[in-house]
């Protein structure tokens, strides 16, 4: 229920989009409000442990805050940004 809730407020708020390079592989990181979607340009990404761990990599590098409660959304990776450890 409190996804809907985050993801319903989301829906009015603009999208940012930032791109990243990690180990030569450059992702996008699309972030609305709290939750954000990363992708990598591949349209076949295997859900693997490591491709999870590249994923959240980029997001942490745009945006300086770990991704929580994520899921696999078809071929890319999708949660909610938490920066309470983040420097401000």
């Amino acid at each position: 229920m409190k996804l809907i809730i985050i993801l319903a407020a989301a829906a009015a708020t603009a999208t940012v989009n930032h791109k990243v390079e990690i180990d030569g592989k450059t992702y996008r990181v699309e972030v609305k409000g709290r939750t954000v979607e990363v992708f990598d340009k591949s349209a076949f990404t295997k859900r693997s442990p490591e491709a999870g761990q590249r994923l959240k990599a980029a997001v942490k590098a745009a945006t300086g805050c770990q991704i929580t409660e994520e899921y696999w959304e078809a071929a890319h990776l999708a949660g909610i940004l938490d920066c309470s450890n983040s420097p401000s």
